[in-house]
């Protein structure tokens, strides 16, 4: 068995044997009309069950979820994936501190972690908490400000901080879980919680990142085979092409709206990889990337088993041909308008934002068009930011912030009341917003 499964196995008996109960993943697809389009968090999964009448009070879910767009290009972070699964407990009523210590010390012991290198990131007003945890047997516990650690859930802000478990791995510190505690009082709590067992994986496995493990290897050794990769190309490909072949499974098809359209800008993020990369695009070279993804995902879950490389592959190459007749129709005039920027002298990156809306041609196109030029070199602050510099982990104190657009919380008014997570059908608005 792979690390990855033995983990989640380990996880779903322990949870067993605490009296919880295992509920069934959502399609990662939830609404190809209607926003949130996918399962960003497994706590989408659980209040729909709880909405639909499924009535557990103590619950446990592997979750399949996709994170924000934009995750993967962190040319320097082992840590994000762009599509995973992520494991999570719950106990919808409020349980004793004692109790919600014990199984999550029981999870992260099965581990075997070197318990000294581990610590508990625990707001400094919930000290019944982290008593709790001290009796457990936990030595590194640390308090964090109130407002830092405030979980950012419209409804639930005022009663409601994130207790991040982190483990000493490498340069730094690897958060490993997060836990919700819910109008929580000096001896027990409503809890959310996840735990990244892609993460996890990576350290069990003595890995640098994600990237290096078992679950990418067939698509990371096609990428090596290749050659000329940049390091940002080189991560985000691999994460790009598993979240899109992961969406072609759950019934998605590329196209201009909605859910669809998210499908399509994934993988037109890897076809502009390629045109930055001077890589020559053959149907063969499409059918090798499609037939490595089907593999890393049925690697990663056995439900993935039904795959089809070959429809992957075709809507692949649909893709291409479309992304490449769009380039040869809008890029000569785009040239034209940034040779006359180039005169005005105000090529910025703002402004090739705008063309590339205009025209259809991705930025990074655009981008390295221009600095072809030597006439103006113009930075893309995404990998500014991220390559100028080591960095530590967490690599941003806001990035488990964005775990879940907060568009949908904003419009989902569940919240804890009389000891159950309340939210009627007729209470949520389903209009569209922003993607």
């Amino acid at each position: 068995m792979k690390t990855h499964d033995e983990l989640v196995s380990r996880f779903e008996a322990i949870c067993g044997r605490h009296s919880y109960r295992k509920i069934a993943p959502a399609n990662l697809l939830r609404s190809p009309n209607e926003q949130p389009y996918f399962v960003f968090s497994p706590l989408l999964n659980v209040v729909d069950a709880l909405i639909n009448g499924v009535d557990h009070e103590r619950c446990f879910v592997t979750q399949p979820c996709l994170r924000s767009r934009e995750r993967y290009k962190y040319e320097f972070s082992p840590l994000g994936t762009h599509f995973q699964k992520l494991f999570s407990v719950f106990d919808i009523i409020p349980a004793p501190h004692s109790h919600i210590v014990e199984t999550v010390s029981e999870l992260i012991r099965s581990l075997h972690l070197n318990g000294e290198r581990l610590c508990w990131l625990i707001p400094d007003d919930n000290a019944g908490f982290a008593a709790a945890v001290r009796r457990e047997g936990w030595r590194n516990v640390w308090p964090t400000n109130m407002e830092s650690s405030r979980c950012l859930i419209p409804g639930l802000m005022g009663s409601s901080h994130y207790v991040r478990i982190v483990y000493q791995y490498g340069n730094g510190m690897v958060p490993i879980a997060n836990l919700v505690l819910i109008n929580a009082d000096d001896a027990c709590a409503s809890l959310d919680s996840v735990f990244f067992t892609d993460r996890l994986t990576f350290i069990l496995e003595g890995r640098e990142s994600v990237l290096d493990t078992y679950l990418y290897k067939g698509l990371m050794d096609l990428i090596n085979d290749i050659g000329g990769f940049s390091p940002r190309e080189k991560r985000a490909t691999p994460q790009i092409l598993r979240a899109a072949g992961a969406l072609v499974h759950a019934g998605l098809t590329p196209g201009p709206k909605k859910a669809s359209h998210i499908l399509r800008k994934l993988i037109r993020d890897v076809l502009t990889g390629f045109m930055t990369l001077n890589l020559t695009v053959t149907d063969d070279l499409l059918c090798a990337f499609a037939t490595r993804t089907a593999q890393c995902l049925m690697i990663y879950d056995a439900q993935f088993a039904e795959i089809s490389a070959e429809q992957f592959h075709r809507w692949l190459r649909s893709e291409h041909q479309l992304f490449a007749q769009n380039y040869s129709e809008h890029m000569p005039v785009a040239m034209e308008k940034i040779s006359h920027l180039l005169v005005q002298k105000c090529v910025t990156l703002e402004a090739l934002r705008d063309l590339s809306s205009t025209y259809g041609i991705p930025v990074d196109i655009l981008l390295k068009s221009v600095n072809e030029t030597g006439l103006v070199t113009v930075a893309d602050q995404a990998v500014v930011e991220y390559s100028t510099k080591p960095q530590q982990y967490p690599f941003a104190e806001h990035a488990a912030m964005t775990l879940a657009p907060y568009s949908w919380y904003r419009r989902t008014p569940y919240q804890i009341r009389d000891g159950r997570w309340r939210g009627a059908p007729e209470e949520l608005d389903h209009r569209e917003g922003t993607t």
